[in-house]
């Protein structure tokens, strides 16, 4: 990376500051019971915290970069998500970061991103927009939400915890694995509960259908665990209308999630059968098979709540977990039943990831304002002020330890990377449909950025003459195992590569 400058120090600790009295102003007014400014200060810290990380002019490796060049490539075929949009060497079907036809993830998120690539250019904020933007709608929504399952002031606190969460951050800006798919997969849940809960007030076959429309959108976004606001919806209806008749809603919004998810599922099956069958295997294969070496023990996922939820996230969890046991209110279980459910399932399955809980933080963001509201106002502990006070500042104060990272002015990342702008610079000449482009270490990122197909490695001279003969703009990045056939051949442009030192830099 390019070493930050006096004027990026400079920026980090005004957004460290800025951050710091919107979260301090959002504090105060939960605690003097003014929600409305509350949430006003949460999405505008929010904003900043989103966009100070999204800003970075490079494309983060996983797995941002797979889903940008993919988002891009179907701006110009919005029905063939590739990769690869003319691979002019042979491919593997099987491997999703070299193939051709790409159906490692469901498509709308990725149509999202193409239409937001369509608007703003490929450029880096032509990916991130979309998921930023539903980012910020998600704090509304977990405000939304805790309206109607609790108090006005616990739902401001955690739309405060929801718009500073580390996870759901790097999610909007793609810096974590499955990014933009997941930052859609958590608002769309989170749409389905908050229409699941209008259902309960008023049970109707159009507020049913909204339900299963989103659940079936999740779907489209990232297969079964779009699911999750069906169950939820049971736990909400176990008082009214029922247990037996909220479960019918949910067995009916599962089938019409179900079917919505079938026009794409049944023209990918037909248009790319071998691609389809083997995608659909492999994610059968997470339940029972250690993918891609994300072998973890079972306890990974309530580990891991500690670094996305802060280290007293326990405590919230069995507080609620304790009075629901004791006395059964539907509202309070359906916030349990949103973050447990995740947790066992996740916890069961052979493949481990970081973020699979990541749909559950905004109901672990209700539960800890819940138990935050409720150590204040309990009279039992008001004559323990110590105890009480300390459990207060520390509920909150871990999130917000988590959230300063992203604007921590001793660990400033550097806006712009060496390979970035150096990609870039030798894109400008090497374009149009027959460009091809080996010897980057770049591949993915170069043909986002470019129009051009590329490769890691360096072709042999014959392979290099044949790709000459059949029309290609064959270009080379120069380095010492370049072959001589290579150089002497004048159908091929060789690129020179960056400097020593260049390359030493973007390495640190």
């Amino acid at each position: 990376m390019i070493s930050p400058s006096i004027a990026e120090h400079a920026i980090a600790w005004t957004a460290l500051l800025a951050a710091a009295v919107l979260v301090a102003l959002a504090v105060r007014m939960v605690w003097r019971r003014r929600p409305g400014g509350a949430l006003a200060a949460a999405l505008a810290v929010g904003l900043l915290l989103r966009g100070y990380a999204g800003t970075r002019a490079y494309l983060n490796p996983w797995d941002e970069r797979y889903h940008a060049l993919v988002a891009r490539n179907l701006v110009q075929d919005p029905l063939r998500p590739t990769l690869y949009r003319g691979p002019v060497l042979p491919y593997d079907y099987r491997d999703w970061q070299a193939n051709h036809v790409w159906l490692h993830k469901p498509p709308l998120a990725l149509w999202l991103m193409a239409g937001s690539i369509a608007l703003l250019g490929n450029t880096e904020l032509g990916a991130r927009a979309p998921s930023i933007v539903l980012s910020l709608a998600g704090i509304l929504l977990t405000y939304a939400i805790g309206r109607r399952v609790t108090s006005r002031e616990s739902a401001a606190l955690a739309a405060l915890l929801h718009a500073i969460n580390p996870l759901l951050i790097r999610l909007a800006v793609g810096q974590t694995s499955v990014d933009h798919v997941d930052a859609l997969l958590v608002v769309l849940v989170q749409v389905g509960v908050w229409l699941a809960l209008r259902w309960i007030d008023r049970p109707a076959l159009a507020r049913l259908s909204a339900v299963a429309v989103a659940c079936g959108l999740a779907l489209m976004t990232k297969w079964l665990p779009g699911l999750l606001a069906a169950p939820v919806m049971v736990v909400l209806g176990s008082r009214r209308p029922g247990w037996l008749r909220s479960a019918a809603a949910a067995a009916a919004v599962c089938g019409g999630a179900w079917l919505m998810a079938q026009p794409w599922e049944q023209f990918a099956a037909r248009a790319y059968p071998q691609e389809h069958a083997h995608e659909r295997a492999y994610n059968w294969r997470h339940l029972w098979e250690p993918l891609e070496g994300h072998q973890r023990s079972s306890l990974f996922q309530l580990v891991e709540l500690h670094r996305n939820c802060g280290e007293l996230v326990l405590l919230p969890m069995a507080w609620l977990l304790y009075v629901t046991l004791r006395r059964w209110r539907a509202q309070r279980a359906a916030l349990l039943a949103w973050w447990l459910l995740p947790l066992l399932l996740f916890s069961l399955v052979a493949t481990q990831r970081s973020n699979y809980m990541a749909i559950a933080i905004p109901a672990l963001c209700l539960t800890a304002a819940q138990c935050w509201t409720w150590i204040r106002r309990t009279a039992a502990l008001r004559r323990l002020r110590g105890l009480r006070l300390a459990l207060l500042v520390l509920l909150l104060a871990a999130p917000i330890k988590d959230a300063a990272t992203f604007v921590n002015p001793t660990r400033v990342h550097a806006r712009r990377a060496v390979w970035a702008e150096e990609l870039k610079a030798q894109l400008v000449d090497i374009r149009g449909p027959r460009a091809v482009l080996f010897g980057t270490d770049r591949p993915i990122e170069a043909m986002y950025y470019g129009d051009v197909t590329a490769y890691a490695g360096i072709p042999d001279g014959a392979t290099a003459a044949v790709l000459v003969e059949r029309g290609y703009r064959v270009y080379v990045i120069d380095s010492a195992e370049l072959p001589p056939a290579l150089r002497t051949n004048p159908g091929i442009r060789v690129i020179p590569r960056r400097t020593e030192s260049q390359s030493r830099e973007d390495r640190q």
